[in-house]
């Protein structure tokens, strides 16, 4: 519970460095990715109420994010090592509310100027845009329909070199 959580495979996994995964593991490698409240998520110019809203299964498990009036980004981080030139897949549960556009961004922590990005129309359902800079490879986005309760799934897929920081940006749009 709140710890990174282990699911079998399908087909065969990426065999590099089987000493940490031994292939055929998907590993979600973000601490609490369900409680974005808890202290292993740095957040930035933003409120985090847990257990305050509606979840993509219908509970009242997800945390509601409250944005203050200031134009700023408004940001809730988590750092964790990847390997080099791997997939990975960033996603996240989006509930239209105060604000209609949310960027999903995964920075390389070793190289600000590296990153894959993906805004999002809370309202709609839809990516705006993608983009890629530096090193950072985008390998995919996607919006998933609406789950219970017009919760989105947003979904990105990406690379990089080095360790790699994980942003939900709440862009302030209105």
């Amino acid at each position: 519970s709140n710890t990174p959580l282990y699911a079998s495979q399908p087909g065969a996994g990426y065999l590099a460095n089987q000493q940490v995964d031994p292939g055929g593991v998907e590993a979600n490698l973000l601490l609490y990715s369900g409680d974005v409240g808890n202290a292993a998520w740095t957040k930035t110019s933003l409120t985090v109420t847990s257990n305050s809203t509606t979840d993509q299964y219908g509970l009242t498990t997800a945390a509601l994010l409250v944005a203050p009036a200031a134009n700023s980004e408004h940001t809730a981080d988590q750092t964790q090592p990847i390997f080099s030139g791997v997939n990975y897949t960033y996603a996240a549960c989006i509930q239209q509310g105060t604000h209609k556009y949310y960027q999903l961004e995964v920075v390389d922590a070793s190289d600000a100027s590296s990153a894959v990005s993906m805004i999002i129309d809370a309202n709609a359902g839809t990516v705006m845009s993608s983009a890629a800079t530096g090193t950072g490879v985008l390998v995919s986005t996607a919006m998933n329909t609406t789950l219970v309760g017009g919760v989105w799934q947003a979904v990105l897929g990406f690379q990089f070199n080095g360790v790699d920081t994980s942003d939900l940006l709440d862009d302030s749009g209105g």
